[in-house]
Formats: structure tokens, sequence, C-alpha cells
């Protein structure tokens, strides 16, 4: 359809909408990965609003980290992180 996957995801916001997850989320671990240039997904719309809404929730295993650029993260980026993360929080 007209727009891509930008378009599916404005048009479907409350299907997607990641404060939907909290409840399920808010005694699990979570690692969120933003880039500070993210102009599709930015930030501040997205990431931090969701780590606030776990925290408010009672989570206190919220993992966030923000790296410079754009949306066009590589996994060499945030790799390390993830395997320490994963290795930390998921065995």
């Amino acid at each position: 359809g007209s727009g891509g996957m930008a378009g599916e995801l404005i048009s479907g916001r409350e299907e997607y909408d990641l404060a939907r997850l909290v409840p399920a989320l808010r005694t699990r671990p979570v690692l969120l990965i933003g880039a500070i240039a993210d102009e599709l997904a930015p930030v501040t719309a997205h990431l931090e609003p969701f780590a606030d809404a776990l925290k408010a929730a009672g989570n206190s295993a919220v993992t966030k980290r923000i790296y410079p650029g754009g949306h066009e993260l590589t996994n060499a980026t945030y790799a390390p992180l993830l395997a320490s993360w994963l290795n930390l929080n998921c065995r």
C-alpha cells in the first residue's frame, strides 16, 4: 500500500503502540536500543516514553542505550551490548 511500512505503522498506531506491552513486560528484563538522530522512530517519541512507562509500572530491569546516528544502526554497533545483556538476563 501507499506509504510502505511507515504508512502501515501510522495507520495502525494503536496496534503498534508499545505502551500496550507494559503489563506483560512489567516484571521482565527489557533492553531498548535507539539512535539519537533516528527520524523514522524518534527516541523521544517511542523509546523514552516506553522506558518511562515500564519504570512507572515498577520494572527496575530496563536497560536503555541511545547511540549516535540514525535509523541505520548496524549490528556491529550494538552486537556487543546485545550479547552481554542476553548473557546476563536470559539464562
